[in-house]
């Protein structure tokens, strides 16, 4: 968001995030070894990080530090993030 038409009373909303994104990458990381199959090209990993994050309640943030944070835990993190990576394999979003 470095465009300034975005910018409000010359405030920017850059340091605002889902606290979930961090998360749901870190996740993908374990489970992608996990499934073969999976060709892990740029269009189908933004899939699977879109489609997990749309799976997960969002909760934003100001800080980095999320420790006040009520956070689901990471083994239901990684079981959203399993079940985005079947649905991408199974109906990917380009030619195989």
């Amino acid at each position: 968001m470095n465009n300034k038409s975005e910018l409000v009373n010359k405030y920017s909303f850059d340091n605002i995030r889902n606290i979930y994104e961090s998360k749901v990458i870190n996740q993908i990381k374990v489970a992608i070894n996990e499934f073969e199959a999976f060709d892990g090209c740029d269009n189908c990993l933004r899939d699977v990080y879109a489609l997990a994050l749309s799976r997960i309640p969002a909760t934003y943030a100001i800080t980095e530090d999320h420790s006040n944070f009520a956070c689901l835990p990471d083994g239901e993190i990684l079981e959203v993030v399993r079940y985005a990576i079947y649905r991408v394999m199974k109906k990917p979003n380009h030619k195989i």
